[in-house]
């Protein structure tokens, strides 16, 4: 990564330097010609401009005498004193000759033999005049005065060439050297965060790094925790539901082991009233071992469901009566509201009746004699809610975020299962959510425990 991150860093310095070095070199180049050209090193591009103007206004040169009146009496601008003083010199601005195009002299210094037009190599020295991209004279210094043009096309591109490359090089070595050090700096979370990996890859999901700042680098850190702590958690609840299953098979296992010993030994006779509590403990580990197969499907997306149009009212009932008998026996007043109809849903009949099951058995288990148990069905537009609820001891706050959770004993007065698997409202919940529901728990406020089932009513029940 750091390599592939330098090599990039150069790739992209050298792109740039060289685009500066081929491209902007010429635009440069011809910049200071055009400056020569007009006379700006000399300080004779104002009275170039001027001069062009005038013509421009009067399409002739009549007159332009006034033109070079008003340099050379107005701020003195022109060339530096040739004698050596300080400031423009006046003379400056008389020195210089105006041609025609043909080169025939129409203003002459003051002071130098008048002549009717100047050669083709004196017309070298001068300066064109354009309007509208044609020549309409030249501005030309006396002969005593060099002009510089010449001069910066024969020494100073040899010597911008000279200092650019230099140049270049420095600025190139000093990017490199930049390039690297903010290549080092943005790379250390990601060398952090690999460090951290290679850690978690050997088992240790306690590593975190340090988030800073709210980039891309940050979310992918603070991901990175995230991530880190949901394994930690996942392996702590792995072992966990390791040591439950093995608490869970224990207390039949041993059961069964202590009654077929005794019936080995001769202590019990072997009746069908001695081998009752044997099979009791049988049906315990298969219930243990068919909760623990459906979670591992829910896991894992595993689960197969057979859907089919029902009306709730009905299946409701049925379960309702089902549970009756023992409603009458622990003195539990049993009730079952629901509405005249309900649309039909599409669900698997087993599963829903498995998860009421789950529920209602929770509810008998913290529901005291005289107390009720009130199972509501709500039919509404784009859902269906299955409430029930019971006149128990309700669940405490501490429970209330794991009431959910496998194996989890928070609550002893509800731990959720008691005398069965101790998965069953884990799997309640999942095979809600594998119906595309909700199964949330909380208290009614009267009291009491209160579970609340959210079934979705797609708008084709073909689906």
């Amino acid at each position: 990564m750091r390599q592939r991150l330098f090599l990039a860093f150069t790739l992209v310095i050298i792109t740039t330097l060289g685009t500066l070095a081929f491209l902007s070199r010429p635009r440069f180049v011809e910049a200071l010609n055009t400056f020569a050209q007009r006379g700006g090193f000399i300080g004779a591009d104002r009275l170039v401009n001027s001069l062009e103007e005038h013509y421009a206004e009067n399409e002739s040169w009549d007159n332009v005498n006034n033109t070079f009146e008003e340099y050379t009496h107005g701020d003195g601008f022109g060339l530096g004193n040739p004698q050596g003083g300080k400031g423009p010199s006046q003379r400056g601005m008389r020195g210089f000759y105006l041609t025609d195009q043909n080169g025939e002299i129409i203003y002459a210094p003051e002071g130098i033999e008048l002549r009717e037009s100047l050669t083709e190599d004196e017309l070298e020295f001068g300066i064109p005049l354009h309007n509208e991209d044609q020549i309409i004279g030249y501005l030309v210094p006396p002969s005593f005065f060099p002009f510089p043009k010449n001069i910066l096309q024969t020494n100073l591109t040899p010597l911008l060439n000279e200092t650019l490359l230099p140049t270049l090089f420095i600025s190139g070595i000093l990017a490199l050297a930049l390039a690297t050090l903010l290549g080092f700096y943005f790379l250390r979370p990601v060398r952090h965060l690999t460090e951290a990996a290679n850690i978690m890859a050997k088992g240790d999901f306690s590593q975190r790094v340090q988030v800073r700042g709210k980039d891309e680098l940050a979310i992918l850190a603070a991901t990175f925790n995230q991530m880190a702590e949901s394994l930690e958690h996942a392996g702590q609840s792995r072992r966990s539901m390791t040591a439950d299953i093995a608490h869970e098979l224990r207390t039949p296992l041993a059961v069964q082991r202590a009654n077929l010993e005794a019936l080995q030994d001769g202590i019990y006779p072997l009746t069908m009233e001695n081998l009752t509590p044997i099979l009791e403990q049988n049906q315990l580990l298969t219930r243990l071992v068919e909760d623990l197969r459906t979670l591992a499907q829910t896991d894992y997306d595993d689960l197969s469901l057979e859907k089919h149009d029902y009306d709730l009212i009905p299946l409701f009932e049925q379960i309702i009566g089902n549970f009756q008998p023992q409603a009458v026996q622990n003195n539990i007043q049993l009730e079952y509201i629901h509405p005249d109809t309900c649309p039909t849903i599409k669900i698997d009949a087993r599963r829903i009746n498995q998860v009421i099951n789950n529920l209602m058995q929770n509810a008998f288990q913290h529901t005291p004699e005289s107390g009720r148990i009130i199972l509501t069905l709500d039919c509404l537009n784009d859902s269906i809610e299955i409430t029930l609820r019971d006149t128990g001891p309700g669940i405490t706050s501490e429970t209330l975020p794991h009431i959910f959770e496998r194996f989890y004993r928070g609550d002893q007065a509800r731990a959720g299962d008691k005398g069965g698997s101790g998965i069953g409202l884990t799997i309640a919940r999942r095979l809600v959510e594998a119906h595309g529901g909700n199964l949330i728990a909380g208290n009614h406020p009267e009291g009491g425990a209160l579970f609340t089932i959210s079934l979705p009513v797609p708008s084709s029940q073909d689906e």
